[in-house]
């Protein structure tokens, strides 16, 4: 049976919320999933699961104790009355609730204890429910209910965060793409690791081909040792042998031609990994002006 119509279950302002969190997303979350585990350990039952509903149909963002089943109907699932109430709902024994055995049929599962908490989003919505699931009749406690409630509450935040930073990323990303400079980013070993159109337009390859790479495939042979002898002296000692700011060099496109580039260079680190961001200007069309039409690139720097 479908929900009815002003069903907290089809509220426009929830599946909203649902679908910004991304909890249809199929790509895995380590951190939900182990969130999600500790749950299962903590209660000591033989499955939980991080339940997402639409209003149609229930889906399993993350599993512990079970392979992520596929979409379900959703009026076999309790799941739905803790979103409609947004409170807590727990059942001792599936065969013995009225509840239970008229729509949800969790005994027929192999599953006749349920417990569930609301996990909510910031402004207020309940956008999935925390599950935990036994193979036998059990009389679930207040304080099992509490912790349930409080792991919810950390799962909530952590899909609070995964947005936002995914937000982030898709702003930063939209900004690179439109961005006229190219930008590459390297890690300790030169290996390139993320690029944007400009810089693959500059040096007329695509992603696929780049990606992985050695940046030294972007500069003539002869510039090749130089950039690997300084870039593992830098990592070893902090020394630059040359300002790492607006520095003219020559670059070599995918053809063969040299490309006369300005490049700036900053540090970061993530997980205790660093990485190098560069920051490359073609100056192909200033020379040109400057030179009347001709195209001499500049000496190649050490």
């Amino acid at each position: 049976m479908a929900p009815d119509a002003h069903s907290t279950l089809t509220d426009p302002g929830r599946l909203a919320a649902v679908q910004r969190l991304g909890l249809f997303d199929p790509r895995g979350d380590d951190t939900l999933d182990h969130l999600t585990a500790l749950a299962r350990s903590a209660l000591r039952v033989a499955v939980t699961l991080v339940a997402v509903t639409d209003g149609e149909r229930q889906s399993f963002k993350s599993a512990a104790g079970t392979a992520a089943a596929e979409d379900s109907p959703l009026a076999r699932s309790p799941c739905s009355d803790v979103i409609e109430t947004g409170q807590p709902l727990a059942i001792d024994d599936a065969s013995e609730s009225t509840l239970a055995r008229d729509r949800h049929s969790l005994a027929d599962l192999g599953f006749p204890a349920y417990a569930g908490a609301p996990v909510r989003s910031r402004d207020g919505h309940v956008v999935a429910t925390l599950c935990a699931l036994d193979r036998a009749p059990r009389r679930w406690q207040e304080e099992d209910l509490a912790l349930l409630e409080q792991l919810a509450g950390a799962i909530a935040a952590h899909l609070e965060l995964a947005a936002s930073l995914r937000q982030r990323e898709e702003r930063y990303r939209l900004a690179l793409g439109v961005a006229a400079d190219g930008v590459v980013t390297i890690d300790a070993r030169s290996r390139i690791l993320f690029t944007n159109p400009a810089l693959e337009r500059i040096f007329g390859y695509s992603r696929p081909e780049l990606m992985g790479q050695p940046l030294t495939l972007l500069m003539p042979e002869e510039l090749r040792d130089r950039h690997a002898a300084a870039l593992a002296r830098y990592v070893e000692t902090g020394h630059k042998t040359l300002s790492w700011d607006g520095v003219e060099l020559v670059g070599r496109h995918k053809a063969g031609r040299h490309i006369p580039i300005e490049v700036s260079f900053a540090e970061g680190s993530a997980g205790g990994e660093r990485f190098f961001t560069g920051i490359v200007r073609d100056l192909s069309s200033r020379r040109r002006a400057s030179r009347g039409g001709r195209l001499a690139p500049p000496p190649a720097r050490g």
